[in-house]
């Protein structure tokens, strides 16, 4: 695919929608906030096709029904790959899962609409390594991460779950958009605050997004949480195989004894996008 075509369907508006929630019966007059989620790039795609997407010519994909992430007794690090239906690699995910295991981790694979508001709100608790790649996006100083949860909008309407009213009414979920694909929720660093205010840990953060660190607001709700913590992102857009051509890299030198600063000064660049891979936090950890 031309790569420019690609870069085009990175930069999407911002859809103002302005009407009803709707919860149940009840109509409130919050009106749904939809932020820039940056799709990343999309190599399987003509130039045609996007150009219809842009259109809206084209329904998005859903991903297979999911069956509850699985049960690990004694999970301590988790991956997070709401994604994995539009981005599959499972190649990058069974070598981060095998080398966090290598290094004595007990893994946890939760994706596609697995990752879910509910899930997100206790599961990430007790996890020392959390690698998470998907969808990234902010408005005004705000990084979001989208789940892989549908919104149901409809027209100018969201659909409100009851169970979501507080998490939205409070900013800590908001509704982004990602073209071609359709509505998501996504957390908001207040989201990790609120959940996850001293059940985290010492934990290594590493989230393949894009913005995912385009400023430190979402950076600094994990470190926060998570004591003398770490998180690595990346601080504009990047592509799908150059983010995970890096998180490969990544772990492999993390496995080899790497601490966190000494691998981000390797100084990783998709010059593509621009985006560099960055970190805030605690750099002499290690896995």
């Amino acid at each position: 695919m031309d790569r420019k075509v690609g870069l085009a369907l990175l930069i999407v508006v911002i859809l103002a929608l302005s009407s009803s929630v709707i919860i149940g019966e009840s109509v409130t007059s919050n009106a749904p906030i939809i932020v820039n989620i940056r799709a990343n790039d999309l190599p399987t795609l003509d130039a045609k096709t996007v150009a219809t997407w842009a259109r809206g010519g084209i329904p998005g994909p859903n991903p297979p029904p999911s069956p509850p992430p699985p049960e690990v007794p004694g999970a301590n690090a988790v991956i997070v790959n709401p994604f994995e239906f539009q981005f599959p690699n499972p190649t990058l995910i069974e070598y981060i899962k095998t080398t966090l295991s290598g290094k004595g981790y007990i893994v946890a694979t939760v994706q596609n609409d697995q990752v879910t508001v509910v899930w997100l709100r206790t599961g990430l608790a007790g996890m020392k390594v959390i690698f998470w790649r998907g969808h990234g996006g902010w408005f005004d100083t705000t990084v979001v991460l989208a789940t892989g949860e549908k919104a149901k909008v409809r027209g100018t309407v969201l659909f409100l779950p009851a169970d979501y009213v507080d998490d939205y009414k409070s900013g800590r979920i908001v509704v982004g958009y990602i073209p071609g694909v359709g509505y998501f929720y996504c957390i908001t660093p207040s989201f990790v605050t609120y959940y996850y205010d001293t059940s985290l840990g010492s934990s290594l953060v590493y989230v393949e997004a894009c913005g995912s660190l385009k400023n430190t607001s979402m950076a600094s709700a994990f470190v926060t949480s998570s004591g003398p913590g770490v998180y690595i992102g990346w601080t504009e857009s990047v592509t799908v195989s150059y983010g995970d051509n890096t998180a490969y890299d990544c772990f492999t030198k993390f496995a080899s004894g790497s601490t966190v600063a000494d691998v981000i000064a390797i100084g990783y660049e998709d010059t593509y996008t621009g985006a560099k891979l960055d970190y805030y936090g605690n750099g002499s950890l290690k896995l």
